[in-house]
């Protein structure tokens, strides 16, 4: 368990300047091990050479519920061996360098996209900052259908979750005995997509979601968010990015459909309406007012 506490529980960290792991049936580490030697060989990464580079992390998400479990867990396996610890020394030896990573991460609001990593991969997008390190930068390795707004919410509930954490009310009612083996828990630490609340979504709400969240789709990466989505036809992607190019322009999300029937701005309000529950909450007033604004239009019709 003391390995927990030495450990950022939602990344997969690689130092530059030390080994790199050599076995490439992980498509991790093949990912890796492609992407220093584009940085290293490429013209357009003169300035993210890997001797710029302090490390590589690839981002990871725990479903929320698995992880309120392993809290759980731990909770108990702790007091058993700590019995005098309080709320604040199990979270100190068990969370220490996951807290200070999140922590880090949050308060940056300068990460930038690299549209180099669209040349090589669709399973993830590439930001880098040199705001962790002061004359070096990092990369990290996202999923191609979120941002990086989304990660900064989904670890600000992390840290709501551990604020929040009833540690004493979990010993005392605790009634079964502690796993005996970390194991057991660890084999709750497995990556998982957080599922939507919704069926798939449709192109057109992918589209205005990025619009919304800003978060760009170019032709670039547009296959591969198309394709994380679920929709791996061949030109999906380009769909995508005509969708995002018109629902980029105020007018075009505003304005009425052309030409206009009372039918089809009707979907188009439904169209808006359906994202709301994706978007986060510092982007859900912008896209209500908007709403507003088409359904002005449609009372009008009736005029």
């Amino acid at each position: 368990m003391e390995e927990l506490g030495r450990r950022n529980l939602f990344t997969s960290e690689f130092i530059i300047g030390t080994l790199l792991p050599e076995n490439k049936d992980l498509n991790q580490i093949e990912t890796l091990h492609n992407w220093i030697q584009y940085k290293d060989k490429d013209r357009g990464m003169r300035n993210y050479r890997p001797e710029n580079t302090t490390n590589i992390s690839f981002l990871y998400i725990i479903d929320l519920e698995i992880f309120k479990e392993i809290l759980n867990d731990l909770v108990i396996i702790y007091s058993k061996s700590y019995p005098n610890a309080i709320k604040k020394d199990f979270i100190n030896y068990t969370f220490s360098n996951t807290l200070i990573f999140i922590e880090k991460f949050i308060n940056i609001h300068d990460w930038n996209f690299n549209p180099y990593s669209a040349r090589l991969f669709d399973k993830y997008q590439i930001y880098n900052c040199d705001e962790f390190y002061k004359s070096k930068i990092i990369d990290i390795f996202i999923d191609p259908s979120k941002n990086i707004i989304w990660y900064r919410h989904y670890y600000i509930k992390i840290i709501e979750l551990l604020n929040n954490l009833d540690f004493e009310n979990i010993i005392s009612n605790s009634k079964l005995a502690p796993p005996k083996q970390i194991e057991l828990i660890t084999e709750k630490l497995i990556v998982q997509e957080i599922e939507t609340k919704t069926a798939k979504l449709k192109v057109k709400q992918i589209a205005l979601i990025y619009v919304y969240e800003r978060n760009q789709i170019t032709r670039l990466n547009a296959s591969g968010i198309a394709s994380s989505h679920g929709y791996t036809a061949k030109n999906s992607g380009e769909g995508l990015f005509q969708d995002y190019t018109f629902f980029c322009s105020p007018a075009n999300r505003q304005g009425k459909p052309d030409p206009c029937t009372r039918i089809k701005l009707k979907n188009k309000i439904k169209l808006f309406e359906s994202i709301i529950e994706h978007l986060s909450d510092t982007v859900k007033q912008r896209a209500s007012d908007e709403i507003k604004i088409l359904k002005t239009h449609y009372k009008a019709e009736d005029q």
